[in-house]
């Protein structure tokens, strides 16, 4: 009985072999390039960002109504 687990285990596996390689290459190895290339600069341009006033309003409004449709 436990061998024929282990052997319908293993069949799954190779079943979403497939499915891991495509995800890995379409979505999280451009996702680590991207991440790469904007550390790369430094994190000048961040520091930037986290300063704007308008930047840190765009946050804080849909933060806002999810807690207030999260208390509803």
């Amino acid at each position: 009985m436990y061998r024929r687990l282990d052997f319908i285990w293993r069949s799954r596996r190779w079943f979403l072999l497939p499915s891991l390689i495509g995800v890995s290459v379409f979505a999280a190895l451009p996702f680590v390039q991207v991440l790469f290339c904007s550390l790369a600069g430094g994190l000048s341009d961040y520091r930037t960002v986290l300063a704007n006033e308008a930047f840190l309003l765009a946050v804080k409004n849909p933060c806002r109504f999810v807690g207030v449709g999260r208390a509803l």
